[in-house]
């Protein structure tokens, strides 16, 4: 990284540091209390996460999944060009990487998650959703889990699975929260077929205003999967360097809440309804930061 300046960092970071002000308000708030270099790395991460969704999702509507698909490969081959890269995201990002010792399958697996995305509508064995959950979510938590630091006493595969079992969790809660979207929106089901299958459903029977019972019944049995996840998770929280721990507890609360939105709900989908408060986000951030007192 010698041809990379610490002036140079610092450009390219500000940079990043004005996407988070543009898309990501909530998160600069859950981790404005990181150390600043730490705080700096996650927000360089939430501007390579980000920028790569809208690539997929966002950045010209007009365009076709296969341009789309096309500017995915431009934007990595640019990021794997580390420092020398085009964009000032790319750049910083490669310099966290090399920082934080993110590896390198980590950002290969995020990369082909986002490409599912454009060629992928439908996951038919929850082993396929899990393997996409990995990419898009799971290697999420594995660079948070080294940005933050963890104690080094512990196995770092304990520490890991964890990290892995908050970002399932997460990205599960996401996925029941967000049915409808991701289907009339995308045209996407993230939901294993062969779940709905034994439920005797569709996804057509997840989109109305109400739910038979057997609709139900296969959310109150996705629910308590994601649970299961969230209390693996939590267990890890500890583990994790004291600066990092409350915004991490905090997010994990945070998407607990969508569950039990969901269950007030009578276990209906709907990313109205169902989206956590400002509220309920500034009290589990103090909550998460009172039980580190």
């Amino acid at each position: 990284m010698d041809s990379y300046s610490s002036e140079d960092f610092q450009r390219d970071a500000s940079h990043c540091v004005g996407l988070i002000d543009r898309y990501g308000s909530n998160y600069k708030f859950a981790t404005r209390m990181f150390p600043r270099d730490m705080r700096v790395a996650t927000y360089i991460l939430y501007a390579f996460l980000r920028y790569t969704d809208e690539i997929v999702d966002e950045i010209d509507p007009d365009k076709t999944g296969g341009q789309r698909y096309q500017e995915l490969d431009n934007w990595y081959s640019d990021v794997a060009l580390g420092i020398q890269a085009q964009s000032p995201i790319a750049r910083a990002y490669a310099y966290i990487a090399n920082q934080y010792h993110f590896e390198n399958e980590w950002t290969d697996a995020f990369l082909w998650a986002m490409k599912q995305d454009l060629t992928k509508e439908t996951y038919q064995t929850y082993q396929a959703t899990e393997t996409y959950m990995f990419g898009s979510a799971v290697v999420v938590g594995y660079m948070m889990t080294n940005i933050i630091g963890f104690d080094d006493s512990v196995e770092a595969d304990v520490v890991f699975s964890h990290a892995r079992a908050l970002g399932e969790a997460m990205q599960l809660a996401n996925f029941l929260r967000d049915i409808k979207e991701d289907y009339l929106d995308r045209n996407r089901v993230y939901l294993p077929q062969e779940d709905l299958q034994t439920y005797g459903i569709t996804i057509n029977d997840l989109l109305g205003e109400t739910y038979s019972e057997q609709a139900q019944d296969f959310m109150k049995n996705s629910i308590a999967k994601c649970r299961v996840l969230f209390e693996h998770a939590n267990e890890g929280v500890n583990y994790l360097g004291p600066a990092g721990r409350p915004a991490v507890a905090a997010s994990s609360m945070a998407y607990e809440r969508v569950l039990d939105l969901i269950e007030k709900n009578n276990f209906v989908s709907d990313p109205k309804k169902c989206r956590v408060s400002r509220w309920h986000k500034l009290y589990f951030l103090l909550k998460a930061y009172l039980m580190k007192a």
